[in-house]
């Protein structure tokens, strides 16, 4: 894990970068916040993507003008586990 999110609870760490429309982005960001799965999203960066990230656009393609609105977002995520009691934690709780 980055050291700059460290947890004292067992867990993964991950960074993407995801291009496409911004609308779809939001939509994209709600969905992991609004999962059941427990998830913290530690930092975002967007950015308007570069034409060279993106192939030219065809003439008289549709899509073409949608291409210069592409954004770049970068996600720092991290998702945590519960750890398993160990035996001795087990038998301690079962006695109170």
């Amino acid at each position: 894990m980055n050291t700059k999110w460290q947890s004292i609870y067992p867990g993964i760490a991950i960074s993407l970068t995801v291009d496409g429309q911004y609308q779809n982005l939001r939509r994209f960001v709600r969905d992991i916040e609004t999962n059941k799965q427990f998830v913290i999203i530690n930092s975002v960066e967007l950015e308007r993507a570069t034409e060279t990230d993106n192939a030219p656009a065809a003439a008289g393609d549709p899509a073409g003008g949608a291409r210069s609105s592409l954004v770049s977002l970068r996600l720092e995520m991290a998702t945590y586990f519960q750890r398993k009691p160990t035996e001795g934690t087990a038998l301690e709780s079962q006695r109170q």
